[in-house]
């Protein structure tokens, strides 16, 4: 490979493109010849980096930077092995984000510049770190819900420190210019982080339905304050996030009914309606809130029924026909306000 680049770089050599592009061929077939020993596999990884970094510059095309960059990752992961070559899982996933933040870092260094090799770097830098993260993701979650449903493997607090240092990268790729991915992976981080302490504090269901709620609502607003001083953002994340959240936090208090399941009910049905009112095509999510509403007063009155000894299914049939009354005139009474909050028209609201 070496001699092959060498070559490509030779003056007035016309089949230079031909010989950088078998360099390349030979570079990715030489770590499968020393992967069972890893210093050798180190010595490969570190020169193919450096040979591909004068690949790169004669070929000038995405697929050698982004092969350029991985192998530079392969090298950072080769070297955890060579310092500690039985390391346990959970310091493989912190390394994995250390690395996939010094990506974010190396991007950063390169969008200050402007050529056309720095643009590549940047594109292959990054796409690589969206990789790992999302890798790190996967791997944690199915760590965690393993955990959380069997305990079949007790979860230590390193777990926990694997997922904020993926957050942690995350942010700071977000810190640089906000995207849908970005945001998405930084809420999915932090359900996983909610679902480690979870574990680690010995929470039940119905705690970790409350943190998620909390999060659907604070996302939410924090969502409207982020669209009132951005009105034209593309983020449709903000949307997603709090949406996701509320279902989940819903989906999570409702492993069993009790007398809380429609507050829980109720606190879903929050974010869904604050992300509705935002703009006309989000409405759906507004008459599936107000539904909820509903559902969280019926929930409320069945426990009530369920808990109560004798009676005859007349006199239940009654009480919820009187809920079911008392919700319209409450609408009624109330409908210039809730037009105006919800955002509805006069047509929709008499709909619902």
């Amino acid at each position: 490979p070496i001699l092959l680049t060498l070559l490509a770089h030779r003056p007035h050599f016309l089949h230079f493109r031909w010989a950088s592009w078998l360099s390349v061929i030979a570079l990715l077939a030489a770590p499968a010849l020393t992967i069972w020993q890893i210093n050798p596999l180190l010595i490969t990884l570190a020169i193919a980096t450096v040979v591909m970094l004068v690949n790169t510059q004669q070929l000038q095309k995405l697929r050698a930077a982004a092969i350029t960059v991985g192998f530079g990752v392969g090298f950072a992961m080769a070297l955890l092995g060579r310092i500690w070559f039985t390391a346990p899982l959970f310091w493989v996933l912190s390394w994995v984000a250390i690395v996939a933040c010094g990506l974010w870092l190396f991007r950063h260094l390169c969008s200050r510049r402007e050529t056309v090799l720095t643009r590549l770097y940047t594109r292959a830098l990054d796409g690589w770190a969206i990789a790992l993260s999302v890798i790190n993701l996967g791997v944690l979650t199915l760590i965690m819900v393993n955990a959380e449903l069997t305990s079949s493997i007790p979860l230590e607090w390193q777990y926990a420190l694997a997922v904020g240092l993926t957050i942690g990268a995350i942010i700071y790729r977000i810190v640089q210019r906000p995207t849908n991915l970005g945001l998405c992976g930084a809420a999915w981080g932090i359900q996983l982080l909610a679902l480690s302490w979870g574990n680690l504090s010995g929470a039940t269901w119905d705690d970790l339905a409350i943190v998620t709620l909390i999060l659907g609502l604070l996302t939410q607003l924090l969502g409207d304050f982020w669209l009132r001083r951005h009105p034209d953002s593309a983020l449709t994340s903000l949307h997603g996030i709090p949406t996701f959240y509320a279902i989940l936090g819903g989906l999570l208090a409702h492993h069993h009914f009790t007398f809380t399941s429609g507050l829980y009910t109720l606190a879903a049905a929050l974010p869904l309606i604050g992300v509705g009112r935002r703009q006309p095509d989000l409405k759906p999510l507004t008459y599936l809130g107000i539904a909820a509403v509903s559902i969280a007063a019926y929930e409320g009155l069945t426990y009530q029924l369920l808990q109560s000894p004798g009676g005859s299914e007349g006199d239940g049939i009654t009480l919820l026909a009187g809920l079911a009354t008392a919700i319209a005139i409450t609408y009624r009474l109330t409908a210039r306000w809730l037009r105006s909050y919800w955002r509805l028209t006069q047509s929709e609201l008499l709909t619902l």
